[in-house]
């Protein structure tokens, strides 16, 4: 009941009550099983629980459970709490329950210790949602049927894992066409395997279904969710609010009324017309071809439960339905020509009936839609495109003539043109080898002068320990022939003759160092030979010459460089390339007493045509260059220190030795107070 548990005592003929002493939490039983052997299942709005005949052998003495009935809380799986309305219970031959409550559909198998939640999902692998469950049944077949509050579901798999279930669902109601509502929650089967609530007739092959009404008989009020009952001669029992419907099965017959379809009213271009004229075949008139025509099923059991469904041949593609509160057929605008309107009905007892109403049409044409009138635009639109088209011709002969002769015009000027521009560009490419060979002497000088001047310290400090140790061996000589030399004059001489070695050791490995790197470093300025030469290697050597025009300033160069590339190129090219960029970078991105950073890096990399090559980039943290200039950076004779005996060449040499020469590109990107950076990208294997 809503205020607990209670049993009845065949002996004293009183019913005692089972309340939280005997394990039971709720104060409402929702729903009672039987099972086997004498178990209860009780269903209320806290969970679900269980009385056995082994853990209870006599009846509670008092409303209290005095008499030491047990019943069993039974847990979730995980050891949780089921705290839900429990709204079903149904049990399979097996020993499986199956519990319905209102956060979803639980089961318990026989040798499981606590309710495991199921996963659904729809035949063809749609999730489903976890809607409020409200009713169970397992039928003969044992099938399980699960109503929910979306609609009606059979189980057609089941796996367990851990502490859930996954189970596959057939969407009967939807399948029907009758889903987003309960199918009735009060699940019961009749002899013949037809599923039954006091809504609803399933058959037993779950692939139609009828609908009961007042025209069956079905009228007791609110039916009550929970009470329902078959008895054992085969009648199903539904209670409702104003008592209770008994329904005999096999004594059952479906309505199979087919109601007459007419027509109600009838409107031509807004105004009601007799129903007369569309039943005899309408005509409308030029201008007022929009017509409604509104329709009706003559079944009074369920009026507002009939659908129906209307097409106009000759305009709509397929049926367009509609329900009870809009039973009307519109169309507007229709072109000229004959139409059909069909308009049928469909009863919750039945099909499409078979009364349908068919409806000729015609839309009479405006004169200018007739055939005539569209022949006589054809012939005046013929003729005025023929005249369009002959005037066109002669104005299109005109122009072709005056184009003749401009072409001729302009065909000898650019003749004269293309002569002189031809000349001009032998002069220019004469003119700019010899200022690549310029600038290929200017730096090569550059470069020989800072190495003179870089020897200058090492042979100076070798000379001067020399010229010592050869004064200090003179006086050695004279005291030897003396024989006056003293073991103090010995040890000196020693400890000069070593430091002074030690200084010359020293001072000539450097200038060796420095002689070796601008041997290097010269045979390639001077012979611009193609050959194959170690990248990492060659820039090491490269910079130890090139250093010197930064060594008594605060700018540093870091080189980073993949090992073990190797080149087939042109070392003299790229040589002057680096070369140019950081006396560029030193001349324009810092100032002579200005801290700064410079950095060569490269690396391999696989061009889009599956060429190896590589990428090198020469960036600074200097000035920076602005976006106005960065766009002529490359060009001849543009400098912005032309006063301070800039020329504007050594960008320009630099872009066509790496296109012309090396075959590759040159990007350059910078933005002003955060410095420059150059990518040079050329394949490993010179052109």
């Amino acid at each position: 009941t809503l205020a607990g548990l209670f049993r009845f005592d065949p002996v004293t003929l009183k019913f005692r009550g089972y309340g939280e002493r005997a394990g039971v939490r709720g104060s409402t039983i929702r729903r009672l099983l039987a099972g086997k052997n004498g178990t209860l299942w009780i269903g209320t709005n806290t969970g679900l629980f269980r009385w056995t005949p082994e853990l209870n052998t006599g009846l509670n003495t008092g409303p209290d459970n005095v008499g030491g009935d047990t019943i069993d809380a039974i847990k979730m799986a995980d050891g949780s709490d089921l705290n839900a309305d429990v709204n079903a219970l149904a049990l399979q031959p097996d020993g499986r329950l199956w519990v319905g409550s209102t956060i979803g559909l639980h089961t318990l198998a026989p040798d499981s210790k606590g309710l495991k939640t199921v996963q659904g999902e729809l035949n063809g692998g749609a999730q489903s949602a976890k809607p409020s469950i409200v009713g169970l049944l397992v039928d003969r077949q044992n099938r399980v049927w699960v109503d929910t509050s979306e609609g009606l579901n059979v189980l057609t798999q089941l796996q367990e894992s851990g502490d859930h279930a996954k189970a596959v669902f057939d969407p009967v109601s939807d399948r029907l066409g009758i889903g987003g509502k309960s199918f009735g929650a009060n699940l019961l089967e009749d002899a013949s395997g037809r599923i039954w609530t006091q809504q609803h007739v399933l058959t037993s092959d779950a692939k139609s279904v009828y609908v009961l009404s007042k025209a069956d008989g079905i009228e007791f009020g609110t039916a009550w969710f929970r009470s329902y009952a078959s008895t054992h001669d085969g009648l199903l029992l539904f209670g409702g609010s104003k008592g209770v419907l008994i329904v005999e099965p096999l004594k059952f017959q479906p309505r199979r009324y087919q109601p007459p379809l007419i027509a109600t009213e009838l409107s031509v271009a807004g105004q009601v017309r007799p129903i007369g004229e569309i039943v005899r075949g309408l005509e409308l008139q030029p201008g007022a071809a929009n017509f409604s025509v509104e329709f009706a099923a003559l079944d009074y059991s369920a009026p507002q439960r009939v659908r129906y469904s209307h097409r106009l041949i000759g305009f709509d593609q397929g049926w367009i339905e509609t329900d009870a509160n809009r039973r009307v057929a519109s169309y507007t605008n229709l072109a000229p020509g004959q139409y059909t309107l069909e308009v049928r009905a469909q009863t919750p007892a039945s099909s499409w009936t078979p009364h349908a109403l068919t409806f000729s049409i015609r839309a009479l044409p405006a004169y200018w839609q007739t055939t005539w009138f569209t022949l006589a635009m054809a012939v005046l639109g013929i003729a005025i495109v023929y005249v369009a088209v002959r005037r066109h011709a002669q104005r299109v002969g005109r122009h072709e003539r005056e184009l003749e002769h401009m072409v001729a015009e302009r065909t000898l000027e650019l003749s004269l043109a293309k002569e002189s521009a031809e000349h001009a560009l032998e002069q220019l490419r004469g003119t700019q080898k010899q200022l690549v060979q310029a600038e290929k002497m200017a730096s090569l000088g550059q470069l020989v002068a800072g190495v003179a001047h870089e020897l200058n310290t090492p042979l100076g400090i070798a000379l001067t320990a020399s010229s010592m140790l050869s004064d200090e061996s003179r006086a050695l000589k004279k005291s030897v022939t003396a024989q006056s030399l003293s073991t103090r004059q010995l040890n000196g001489y020693l400890d000069v003759a070593e430091r002074a070695g030690a200084m010359v050791d020293s001072s000539l490995a450097r200038a060796a160092q420095l002689v070796r790197s601008f041997k290097q470093v010269s045979l390639d300025r001077s012979t611009d030979e193609r050959r194959r030469f170690e990248l990492s290697g060659y820039l090491a050597d490269l910079l130890t010459g090139l250093e010197l025009s930064w060594k008594r300033r605060p700018v540093q160069l870091a080189l980073t460089c993949a090992p073990g590339l190797v080149l087939d190129s042109y070392p003299d090219a790229l040589g002057q390339i680096i070369g140019t960029l950081s006396q560029n970078a030193l001349q324009h991105a810092f100032a002579a007493d200005v801290i700064g950073k410079m950095q060569i890096s490269a690396e391999p990399i696989v061009l889009e045509s599956g060429a190896n090559a590589v990428r090198l980039v020469f960036s600074d943290d200097g000035k920076g260059i602005s976006k106005a200039d960065l766009a002529h950076v490359f060009e001849p004779f543009f400098t912005t220190q032309r006063g301070q005996g800039s020329t504007g060449l050594g960008l320009h040499i630099v872009f066509n030795l790496v296109h012309a020469r090396l075959g590759g590109e040159i990007e350059v990107a910078s933005t002003l107070g955060e410095g420059t950076r150059f990518t040079v990208t050329f394949p490993c294997v010179a052109p």
